[in-house]
């Protein structure tokens, strides 16, 4: 049991036995570093070329561009807005005409009125006794002297009523 003791050149020896085996299996481990450096080495660059050559395949690869439905109901409203424009604008301008043809049948119609009234008013005084006839004269001329306007100028005071005062 005391071997080492007992022989020094026994215990040299085997300290230099186990230095050599230590040596051998560093020497083992350092050129199973650079085997499994130089295999890590060769498996990276297998990876690379792979994903280089995966990449290019899906580039040249053709592909379809997916419809973007995200905007289109963007494209409907203006639409749609644009067309509730386009038919109110058409609606006020025809409303506008339609108005002012209103107004200016009205404006003729009036003064023809109102000549009808006056000679239907001058008939019934010619028709009429002549104390009564010169009664409904008298009124007949009161009646345009009294006028605001001239017969002539009454679609223009029309017009004048109608407009808001400036």
């Amino acid at each position: 049991m005391n071997t080492n003791k007992a022989n020094p050149n026994q215990s040299n020896h085997d300290q230099s036995n186990r230095d050599r085996s230590m040596e051998v299996a560093n020497a083992g481990l350092e050129t199973n570093e650079a085997n499994l450096e130089a295999n890590m080495d060769q498996v990276l660059r297998n990876f690379r070329s792979s994903v280089h050559a995966w990449s290019e395949a899906e580039l040249r690869r053709p592909r379809m561009v997916p419809a973007t439905h995200r905007h289109s109901w963007r494209f409907a409203a203006a639409w749609a807005l644009g067309c509730v424009v386009a038919v109110g604008s058409l609606t006020a301008g025809l409303y506008q005409h339609h108005r002012s043809q209103f107004v200016a049948s009205n404006t003729q119609q009036q003064p023809v009125q109102q000549d009808q009234q006056q000679f239907q008013a001058r008939l019934s005084a010619v028709s009429e006794p002549a104390g009564q006839r010169d009664e409904n004269l008298m009124a007949v001329v009161d009646s345009d002297v009294s006028r605001p306007v001239p017969s002539a100028m009454e679609p223009l005071a029309q017009l004048m009523d109608e407009s808001p005062d400036q």
